[in-house]
């Protein structure tokens, strides 16, 4: 549904507010000229008003005019003052401007590297609460915002002299004294002193501009009666403005409220009405001029600025309607409202009537012709003109279009804007003659109801209002499974033909929804959503369902959305392993994966093989496969048919689109239909009968409805379903899909490996992106130039044309060339304008033929030209000849003179692709059938593999080229970003433009950007900012967790894949910290009873006290005497030196914050005041100081060792190494805590130091050190007087996420390298397994915490160029696979899941449990690496082919434990005679061979036999007392 309303915040920038009084057009921001601005151009078309209730209580009375003389009053009002009296009314939110900020990204990285350094957990480097919460909130804002996020510098400051690191070495010479100096500014006071403040901007909200308006026949009839009938305009206009009041009036009384206390963190502020809201109103009637006119198009709309603050009913003023968010979700509601109540006054006054546009959905004034609406609406429709005009040939489409066609379509409101409205009347009667209309007949037709075009439908009855609510196909859940009470007032107000005042639809609203078929969901808010937090529709448009404190924010949804969410859960809940006998058998997959791979010419991957197995030889009725694009999905459905084709089963293909259908069935050779089919076919008796499997791909974009009506047939026809997808991707367009919550349910299978691209850094990207991390994917793409930040949409727009001009050189043909090149777009306009302008640039160019122009449906006009590529956009099944598809994209052969079109297009088959024919008729284009197909939205593009069967070529400069995408990112959602960056094979391309991302606020707050680096980050902070704002999608949530009929499965993986934030408090602290605040509160109520006595006695009745004591600074004025008086300052001598006469001076805006400032300055003036406020030393001062105890510390340390270790080699080598400091440093704190440093120093060998397998010596001894460095606690003995078990080190803050995305590469690395000559190894041994790589024993050896399975690295020999570097990324993912085996063991040890209880309690004594530890380390290691998620701890073991060295490891580790907790169990269960030596008993793992494999039964016989006897011997003996003295256990050791 279009909207035609908006209400966006205005910001903070005056000139904003300017704008919206008449002077200089704010909408242009940065594009505003030197001429511009002096001329002050008036945008005033007719004089502003001042408009809300709440300018009462303010002086002023709405309805009356807002004069010139008056801005001042306006501009005090959106600033939050009295307009008369100047008394702060709302203090708006301020901070620190920007120059004040330092780049966080050099800050982290170099504290980071401290803590590596010094190898010190973070904590050790940031020694406080607050500093460490200053940290992570650095981190984040680097994670949301990229390279451009930024800190205010005292913070910055304070987070680098924790770390000891000297600012200019973070950020260079003078930046940071630069910065910090911008935190303060200097004021001067009355009598010419100078005071220096804190300086502070507002960047909160202002205020809200609300703009109206109406479709285009509206504003056409308008703009052409004044000529015609001036009387009747006049009227019109009249109707216009006061429905608009009407509708603000409607709106004022929803929203205008307050609230009072904290909302957020668990807490709920309360609402308090409000006195209305206070602003004003512009009213205009023209539109932008566009190719050089001198007048725009009649475009009636008005502009309200409301200001944001109303008084509440208990006498405070506040910022308005919950943080403004309820009023911008008014918005829809706001526009159908005004456009219902203006069809209504016209209907009933003239009897005017109203048709719906086909092309827009929009009523319209039936008597306008869609040829005067177009005329008309000319704004935005310059791109092919543009890239036309600029004369270029592709050859010459370089870098000079992203600047030639900048300023080609869009132009300044000229100062026609002001002209009369006689000027008006009289150019667009003649613009109407000149393109051949009959303005006079246009502007009469509307009032002789004779002459209407259509008679209007009578108004619908309550019934057919409620079944047109109801409709799944265009009711209030055709785009989502939940609606609110606005929702339903939007569809009412649009359902009635003759439109309504708005009481009148309010009411039917409220009806309707008492009535049948309605589900209120109230009180059933999602807790897992934040309050007020914004709801994406698959579509991409975003919109607010509102918080339970919102207004009209009830939440319903309609009977049939529960019914199919029943249907669809129950069935997911009942699916298991033996659920049916659709299963095939171990051998038979075996055989049929091995054909897949003798006739593919490939091999299965081992997550293909394992997703293989479990597939097929389960019996589950519903089953799900989840993967990344590329990772295989579709290929693993071709052994999935054979496997079950081999059995007999009948198995088939369902997809949304049929291209996509049909690319299932060429790529898989499973026989597909489209969803639809499907649907066709079971609503008319065939159901699924006939068919033993059914693959539903792409299930992400299947809408529920469709998916329960599938599984009833299913149900029916005993078919099992397997679901293939990735709900990373798009989702349904309809109700919504549960394909996520499908897939948690029955514990499906994931693919993770994506073989897609095939640049590593391109699928590094991709893989960033959908666990995340997109300022990692969008730097990624920026390094490589991928990512083109543009100023202007037109730059970015001739960036990406000149960018396809580029990449289609040597294209071999036309359709290879469609494989091998796309364009994507988010909108369906900015798919037209890149088709557009490829157009245009092919015809410059000469490469296109015969033109012919089709009339299309809803007005539109199609130009086709031979030789044009193109897409088919609607379904034509013909008999005899090849099915047409939507989706297909073809070439024009010909355009024949009956205006039929010869296209040839390529179809993908099992066999390759074959080239089909096609004449298409007129008709067939009139109604949509075929487009432009240069460009596709994102929704096409899904499914595609662009680059694939060799659609490659080379460049006339022998570049390969094709396998690319060219992505225009603007207004594209998370999902949306996903998929278009995600079909290429070898390059991506996005292009954005900052103006379409920014604001005008931006501007205000930030500036320009200076330079392209710069702007590239600030257009990477505004993706960010829109991935995370629609990362999580309600509507793939079922309303049945809302009821509490369901507990959202898919809960837990959202909370656990989203970092951890410090500040999120428990309850027990929000509790604490209410009566804290309590506490404040009172010692702040005395604070300000006693800096009010203060006040009155040394000023007595002065009007100062009264203007202080009310003002917003006041709080901080308590404070500072309050602080004063505690460190035995007399408060009083302070206020004395003021002269109470300054501060009510006619420029002194706030007296109170005046006052607290000199106060401030004098307190100072006496260093015990308050030691905290301290000035910051200068950039000098820190570093003198970090110097001179880094200095000390290192004299001693040198001087010290030396004494133990004499002349030694290794004093140089530890002295002179990179972590000297570290070493420095950790012995200066072992002396602070009473350690001797000199015992830690003898501790350590020079000896070992000089080991070649030490790298670095300082880093080692600073290493051993820190570990050997105890507190009196920590040495403590523990109160059972046994020794402290052995620990594991702790997480390494560069632990990987997962050990199967590091080890591959690891493993590539090291072959790579091993692949080169190396020196010959006197201890290796022969491989056993030729995947594994050679390596020497002692190195296998040498770490308990390294994977035996897995390389290690070379030799040390010396490395150059591409070598070293891979030698130095190896060594990187070594250290990070240690660390992330060193973790899985010990949340393994923590936890104790089921498969380490299975294994038995850790053993006693030292030895023991090292080993003990070593084996479940290995264990799980193993698991994660090879996707292990059941209880069997090692799971089955690999098929034919795969290697085993990893199983064999974990055998061994597995025998190890059973062999200990057996001789354990032994020793506890036979009692031992003194003197006597116990028997030893040896139980050997379960035998596992190489050469062969044992039988499923075999295996499950084995596994449930070892579990029996380990819980038999695990049980306490009847004759066994621990306590009995002489009784030994077994011998350390396995």
């Amino acid at each position: 549904m279009n909207w035609m309303a908006w209400i966006t915040p205005i910001g903070s920038d005056p000139a904003q507010i300017d704008y919206r009084l008449g002077l200089g057009h704010g909408c242009l921001g940065e594009a505003i000229t030197d001429t511009q601005l002096t001329e002050h151009l008036d945008m005033r078309e007719q004089p502003l008003m001042w408009v809300g209730k709440g300018l009462a209580d303010l002086g002023i009375t709405a309805g009356t005019e807002l004069t010139p003389d008056q801005f001042d009053k306006a501009r005090a009002l959106v600033n939050g003052y009295h307009p008369t009296t100047g008394e702060q009314l709302v203090a708006h939110k301020k901070g620190v401007p920007h120059e004040a900020k330092l780049a966080v990204a050099p800050l982290i990285r170099m504290i980071e590297g401290v803590a590596r350094e010094a190898d010190v957990p973070l904590d050790q480097v940031l020694v406080t609460a607050r500093l460490r919460t200053m940290f992570a909130r650095a981190k984040r804002s680097l994670r949301r915002q990229g390279e451009s996020a930024a800190l205010r510098a005292d913070h910055a400051g304070q987070l680098a002299d924790a770390a000891e690191l000297a600012p200019a070495d973070i950020w260079g010479e003078d930046v940071f004294t630069t910065a910090f100096s911008n935190l303060t500014r200097t004021i001067n006071l009355p009598g010419g002193s100078q005071q220096q403040i804190d300086n502070r901007i507002v960047v909160g909200n202002l205020a809200y501009d609300a703009t109206l308006t109406l479709p285009g026949s509206f504003t056409t009839l308008l703009g052409l009666l004044e000529s015609v009938d001036p009387d009747a305009y006049a009227d019109v206009k009249a109707i216009y403005t006061d429905r608009a009041m009407a509708t603000f009036n409607w709106v004022e009384d929803a929203v205008a409220y307050g609230m009072r206390g904290h909302h957020g963190d668990g807490q709920t502020a309360d609402i308090t009405p409000g006195n209305g809201f206070a602003g004003w109103a512009m009213f205009h009637q023209t539109a932008r001029p566009v190719g050089g006119a001198p007048i725009g198009d009649p475009h009636w709309h008005v502009h309200y600025t409301i200001a944001n603050m109303t008084k509440g009913e208990d006498g405070k003023w506040s910022t308005i309607a919950a943080g403004g968010r309820d009023l911008m979700r008014h918005a829809p509601v706001v526009d159908k409202l005004l456009q219902a109540g203006v069809r209504n006054v016209l209907s009933n006054r003239y009897g005017m009537t109203f048709r719906r546009s086909e092309r827009t959905g929009l009523w319209e004034v039936a008597a306008v012709p869609d040829e005067a609406i177009a005329l008309f609406s000319k704004r935005g429709e310059g791109i092919e003109a543009a890239l036309v005009e600029m004369g270029l040939s592709p050859d010459e489409a370089t870098a000079a279009v992203r600047r030639v066609a900048a300023g080609m379509t869009r132009e300044r409101k000229s100062d026609s804007g002001a002209a009369s409205v006689q000027t008006h009347a009289e150019y667009w009667r003649d613009e109407a003659i000149t393109a051949g209309l009959n303005p006079d007949q246009i502007a009469r037709a509307p009032f002789t109801a004779s002459e209407t075009t259509s008679e209007t439908q009578p108004a619908p009855s309550l019934e057919e209002l409620t079944a047109h609510l109801q409709n799944p196909e265009t009711g209030v859940t055709a785009h989502g499974r939940r609606f609110s009470r606005l929702d339903a007032i939007i569809a009412i107000a649009d359902a009635l033909p003759a439109g309504g005042n708005h009481a009148d639809i309010e009411q039917l609203a409220d009806q309707v929804l008492e009535q049948t078929g309605f589900v209120n969901l109230r009180n059933t808010e999602d807790l897992s959503t934040p309050a007020g937090s914004e709801v994406t529709p698959t579509n991409g448009e975003r919109r607010q369902l509102g918080a339970e404190h919102m207004a009209s924010a009830t939440l319903y949804t309609t009977a049939d959305v529960i019914a199919a969410e029943e249907v669809i859960v129950a069935k997911a809940e009942a699916s298991h392993h033996d659920q049916t006998s659709i299963r095939v058998e171990r051998e038979t997959v075996e055989l049929a994966a091995n054909t897949i791979e003798a006739s593919g010419g490939f091999e299965l991957s081992a997550e293909q093989w394992r997703q293989l197995l479990r597939i097929t030889t389960s019996g589950a009725g519903l089953d799900t496969l989840v993967g990344p694009p590329g990772s295989g999905k579709t290929t693993l459905m071709d052994a999935v048919r054979l496997a079950y084709e081999s059995e007999g089963f009948v198995i088939a293909g369902a997809a949304t689109q049929g291209v996509t259908a049909q690319n299932l069935q060429a790529e898989s050779g499973i026989p597909s239909r489209t969803i639809a089919q499907w649907r066709f076919r079971i609503e008319n008796g065939q159901g699924l009968h006939g068919v033993d499997v059914l693959v539903l791909d792409e299930a992400g974009m299947i809408d529920d409805r469709a998916r329960a009506q599938i599984y009833l047939a299913a149900n029916a026809s005993r078919t099992k379903i397997l679901e293939i997808g990735d709900p990373k991707q798009l989702r349904g367009v309809g109700v919504g899909s549960s394909f996520a919550v499908i897939h948690a349910l029955v514990s499906g299978g994931e693919l993770r490996q994506n073989r897609r691209q095939a640049s590593a850094d391109e699928r590094a990207a991709v893989a960033a992106w959908r666990r995340g991390e997109y300022s990692e994917a969008l730097t990624s793409w920026a390094d490589r130039d991928r990512l083109v930040a543009t100023e202007t949409g037109q730059e970015a727009i001739a960036a990406m044309l000149a960018t396809w001009l580029d990449q289609r050189q040597g294209a071999p043909d036309p359709l290879t060339e469609q494989r091998g090149l796309v364009m994507v777009a988010a909108t369906n306009e900015m798919v037209d304008r890149l088709n557009d302008g490829a157009q245009a640039l092919r015809a410059v160019a000469g490469e296109l033929g015969e033109t012919r122009a089709y009339d299309a449906a809803g007005g539109r006009t199609v130009i086709l030209s031979e030789g044009d590529h193109v897409m088919v956009r609607v379904n034509e099944r013909r008999i005899g000849e090849p099915d047409i598809l939507n989706g297909y994209r073809g070439v024009i052969d010909t355009i024949h003179d009956d205006g039929s079109v010869a296209v040839h297009w390529e179809r993908a088959t099992r066999d390759g692709h074959v080239v089909e024919h096609a004449d298409l008729s007129p008709e067939f284009i009139a109604k949509g059938g075929l487009t432009l197909g240069y460009a596709i939205t994102i929704h096409k593009g899904q499914g595609l593999t662009v680059g694939s069967d060799g659609a490659t070529w080379r460049g006339p400069d022998g570049q390969r080229r094709g396998g690319a995408v060219l992505f225009s990112a603007a207004g594209a959602d998370n999902p949306g970003t996903f998929v278009a960056t995600s079909r290429h094979k070898l390059a991506v391309w996005m292009f954005l433009a900052r103006k379409d991302l920014e604001t005008a606020h931006d501007i205000y707050l930030r500036g320009f950007p200076r330079l392209a680096w710069e702007r590239t980050q600030r257009v990477i902070t505004k993706i960010i900012s829109r991935a995370e704002a629609t990362e999580f999608n309600r509507n793939d949530i079922p309303a049945l967790v809302d009821l509490g009929l369901l507990t959202d499965p898919t809960a837990a993986s959202r909370a656990t894949t989203a970092e951890p934030d410090p500040t999120i408090i428990t309850p027990e602290e929000i509790e604490q910290r209410r009566v804290f605040r309590a506490r404040l509160h009172a010692a702040d109520v005395v604070r300000r009873g006693k800096a009010e006595d203060l006040l009155r006695d040394e000023w007595s009745d002065h009007p100062a006290v009264d203007s202080v004591i009310h003002g917003a600074a006041f709080r901080t004025l308590a404070l500072i005497l309050d602080r004063a008086d505690k460190t035995g300052r007399n408060p009083r001598d302070l206020i004395r030196d003021i002269n109470p006469d300054n501060l009510v001076k006619s420029h002194v805006r706030d007296a109170s914050r005046l006052t607290a400032a000199l106060v401030k300055a004098a307190a100072h003036a006496d260093p015990a005041t308050d030691a905290s406020s301290a000035r910051p030393l200068t950039k000098a001062q820190r570093q003198a100081r970090a110097d001179t105890v880094e200095q000390a510390q290192r004299d001693i340390a040198a001087t010290l060792l030396r004494q133990e270790w004499g002349e030694h080699p290794a004093v140089d080598r530890v002295t002179n190494g990179t972590a000297f400091g570290a070493v420095a440093r950790h012995l200066a704190a072992a002396a602070r805590i009473g350690q001797d440093p000199r015992t830690l120093v003898r501790d350590l060998d020079p000896d070992y130091l000089l080991r070649p397998r030490i790298d670095n010596p300082s880093a080692y001894a600073a290493s051993r050190i820190r570990a050997a460095i105890t507190t009196p606690e920590s040495i403590a003995p523990s109160e059972t007087g046994r020794p402290r078990p052995a620990e594991l080190p702790p997480t390494h803050p560069d632990a990987p996420a997962r050990l199967d995305l590091l080890v591959p590469a690891y493993q590539q690395t090291v072959e790579h390298l091993t692949q080169k000559p190396a020196p010959p190894s006197t201890t290796g041994a022969p491989a056993t397994d030729p995947h594994r790589l050679e390596q020497p024993a002692a190195a296998r050896h040498r770490d308990a915490m390294w994977p035996s399975w897995l390389p290690v690295l070379p030799g040390s020999e010396p490395r150059a160029g591409r070598d070293k570097a891979l030698a130095t990324a190896a060594a990187a993912d070594a250290r990070r696979i240690r660390a992330r085996v060193v973790d899985l063991g010990r949340q393994a040890l923590r936890d104790r899941p089921d498969w380490v209880e299975q294994l038995g309690p850790a053993p006693d004594g030292a030895a023991p449990r090292a080993r003990y530890l070593a084996a479940i380390t290995t264990i799980a290691a193993y698991r994660e690496q090879h996707h292990i998620t059941g209880p069997d701890p090692i799971g089955p073991p690999p098929i034919d082919g795969e290697p085993r060295t990893a199983y064999d490891a974990v055998v061994t580790a597995r025998g190890h434990l059973d062999r200990a907790a057996a001789l354990a169990s032994e020793h506890k269960a036979t009692p031992v005679q003194p003197g006597k030596t116990p028997e030893r008993t040896t139980v050997m793992p379960t035998p596992v061979t190489t050469a062969g494999k044992p039988s499923r039964a075999d295996e499950t016989l084995a596994r449930a036999e070892r579990v029996a006897e380990q819980q038999r011997k695990t049980q306490p003996h009847p004759h066994h007392d621990p306590r009995q003295p002489g009784q030994q256990g077994p011998r350390p050791g396995f």
